[in-house]
C-alpha cells in the first residue's frame, strides 16, 4: 500500500480486524464440534452434527452481512428481501438481539449497506440486547428510519456525537460508525439520531 492515506490504510486494518474478531467464535465453534465428533466416533456424533451445522450457518450468515455492509455496492445492483432476511436471520436470529426487517421489495446494495451500517451502529448501543426495527421513513425524512429498543440502551462516546461526520474509528468496534457517515454521503443522506430513556431512532 506504498503511497496510500494513512488514514485509508488503518480504516482498512481496523475492517480486517472486524472482520475476524467477528468469525472468531462460530467457526470455533465448528472446530470443537469438528474435535467432538472425532473423538465420538463412527456410532455418535448426531449433537455435534448438529453444532457443526448451526455454527457454520452462523458463520456464514456473519459473511454475508459483513460483505453487503463493508463491500462495495456496485452502481445499479439491488439485493433481494430474501437475501437480506436470510443474512439477518442467520445472525440475529437466536441471540438478545432481534432485527425485523420490515421492506418488502427488492432495495438498491447502497441502500441496504447503509441500513445494515445504521444497524451495526445501534447493536452496540444494546449490551443487554432487544429489538432493532429497519423501515422506510416517511415524510420528509425520505430514506429509512432504524428503531432500536432495549434496556439500559448506551449511546455515548465521541463515535455517537459524530455520527453524521463520521469520527475516525479508533478500534475495529468503531469501524461500522466511520462507515456509516461515508455511506450516507455518498448517496446524499443526513443521519440524524433521536434519543429516549430506551429507545434510540436513527432517520439516514
Amino acid at each position: 500500500m506504498s503511497g496510500a492515506d494513512p488514514s485509508a490504510a488503518d480504516l482498512a486494518a481496523l475492517v480486517a480486524s472486524r472482520i475476524c474478531h467477528d468469525l472468531v467464535n462460530p467457526l470455533g465453534a465448528v472446530a470443537a464440534g469438528l474435535e467432538l465428533l472425532e473423538a465420538s466416533g463412527p456410532q455418535g456424533g448426531g449433537e455435534e452434527r448438529a453444532l457443526v451445522a448451526e455454527s457454520l450457518a452462523g458463520a456464514l450468515a456473519r459473511l454475508r452481512l459483513l460483505r453487503i455492509a463493508f463491500g462495495q455496492a456496485a452502481p445499479g445492483a439491488t439485493l433481494a428481501r430474501r437475501e437480506i432476511a436470510e443474512a439477518l436471520g442467520g445472525v440475529y436470529g437466536r441471540g438478545r438481539l432481534a432485527v425485523v426487517w420490515q421492506p418488502l421489495a427488492e432495495r438498491a446494495r447502497s441502500e441496504v449497506r447503509l441500513a445494515l451500517l445504521g444497524l451495526l451502529c445501534l447493536e452496540t448501543a444494546l449490551p443487554r440486547g432487544g429489538q432493532v426495527t429497519i423501515g422506510d421513513a416517511t415524510g420528509a425524512a425520505a430514506g429509512w428510519r432504524l428503531v432500536a429498543e432495549g434496556p439500559r440502551l448506551h449511546a455515548e462516546g465521541r463515535h455517537w456525537e459524530s455520527l453524521a461526520s463520521g469520527p475516525e474509528a479508533a478500534t475495529a468496534r468503531e469501524v461500522p460508525f466511520s462507515l456509516f457517515a461515508a455511506a450516507a454521503a455518498a448517496i446524499g443522506r443526513r443521519p440524524r439520531l433521536e434519543r429516549g430513556a430506551e429507545r434510540l431512532v436513527l432517520l439516514c
